[in-house]
């Protein structure tokens, strides 16, 4: 048996180890350099910044700085002026805090950033990714791509502009300035409006859970599953709640800039509310009145309206309305006492003729009674202005 080595069998055998091991070593010192965290104090002038490990930590406080590179994991970004441009994405558990400045993120940012604005001038050009942590004190900011699923927002000032969606599971704390959603709203949002003016531009799709305290919030269409709880401020709709709507107003105005905006299976609970139909057309299922309030016809007293199924302990006063008023509702299942509970300005309303709520017409001696308070209130002015004593007393 020959046991000799084949020479060139050897030589091969050799050059292809140390192949694998150049390869091993430039494997390693790539990783190792990907790694490593960088540390970017930029107070002045114009710079460019390549790759930033993991763990680093950047700062821009003056100047221009831009990064052409990504930045890693777990990196602490903070900007307090100064114009700071990111070309690449910011990879996940970024904690960015801008003071100030002009800032710009050209990629998108990863999973679980947290996200602190107070003020300055800061686009979004791409995605916000999963689990986001967004708060903005003031500023101009603008989201041009969406963000995704199960981000918090919130805003306290500023203009504020979101241009794409926001995915499932958002939660909006909105507690003022001017902010605009142009793009729609995925499933399962919770939003909170305390302050500002707010104006959803496009759908939310279904499961909202809306709460409403103060400010002006202008909402169009809602799939289905919505509940409004509105205890100040003022909630406008300009397109149609498709189905299942509670609206709980104990305080603040529901305005209806449409006809017959909820499509079916909405029901109204009103305790110191005002609806205001804006002179449209109104089809609800069921109110319930918790307390008094103000249904306002706008600028058509004829405008069709239906109460529905009308119970509570409360009262109901209709304004903008004429003696040729009627308003629908479903007597049979209704538990109220009309001549108590229901009122056309000062005036108690009863069931006309067609079986719908109206002015109740006075009696001829309340209109005598009328008259006599009338004229004695112009008698007494009279003399106030004659001095005419003799005769007043």
């Amino acid at each position: 048996m020959n046991s000799q080595r084949n020479p060139v069998q050897t030589i091969k055998t050799r050059r292809l180890t140390l192949v694998a091991w150049i390869v091993a070593v430039f494997v390693i010192l790539y990783h190792s350099s990907k790694a490593q965290a960088g540390t970017v104090n930029h107070t002045a002038g114009t710079s460019s910044y390549g790759h930033q490990g993991r763990n680093s930590v950047i700062a821009v406080s003056g100047g221009d700085a831009t990064f052409t590179g990504e930045i890693g994991n777990n990196s602490d970004i903070t900007i307090s002026g100064g114009i700071a441009t990111f070309e690449q994405k910011i990879k996940r558990n970024p904690d960015i805090l801008i003071i100030n400045g002009n800032v710009r993120f050209e990629n998108k940012i990863e999973k679980n950033a947290e996200i602190t604005i107070e003020d300055g001038t800061v686009t979004f050009e791409a995605e916000v990714k999963e689990n986001a942590i967004i708060g903005i004190a003031d500023g101009r900011v603008t989201f041009e791509e969406k963000i995704k699923k199960n981000a918090e927002i919130t805003v306290e000032a500023g203009d504020i502009v979101f241009q794409e969606a926001i995915e499932d599971n958002a939660d909006l704390f909105l507690e003022g300035g001017d902010v605009t959603f142009e793009d729609e709203i995925k499933k399962n949002a919770n939003i909170f409006v305390e302050s500002g003016n707010i104006t959803f531009e496009d759908k939310i799709k279904e499961n909202l859970d809306l709460n409403i305290s103060g400010g002006t919030l202008i909402l169009a269409e809602v799939k289905k599953n919505a509940d409004f709880i509105v205890t100040g401020g003022s909630l406008t709709l300009t397109e149609e709640i498709k189905e299942n709507a509670d609206f709980e107003i104990t305080s603040g105005t529901l305005n209806l800039e449409g006809d017959d905006l909820f499509e079916k299976n909405t029901d109204i609970f009103a305790s110191d509310a005002v609806i205001n139909t804006h002179g449209n057309d109104l089809d609800v299922k069921n109110l319930t009145l918790n307390g008094n309030s103000i249904l306002d016809l706008g600028d058509n007293p004829n405008a069709s309206i239906d109460l529905g199924k009308i119970t509570g302990n409360g009262t109901l006063t209709v304004i903008g309305f004429n003696n040729n008023t009627e308003i629908d509702f479903d007597s049979r299942k209704s538990s109220i006492n009309v001549s108590t509970q229901i009122f056309f300005g000062a005036s108690n309303g009863e069931i006309g003729g067609g079986g719908g709520l109206v002015p109740a017409i006075p009696e001829p001696s309340t209109y005598f009674s009328i008259g006599l308070l009338l004229g004695a209130a112009g008698l007494l002015e009279w003399c106030r202005r004659k001095s005419n004593r003799a005769i007043c007393i």
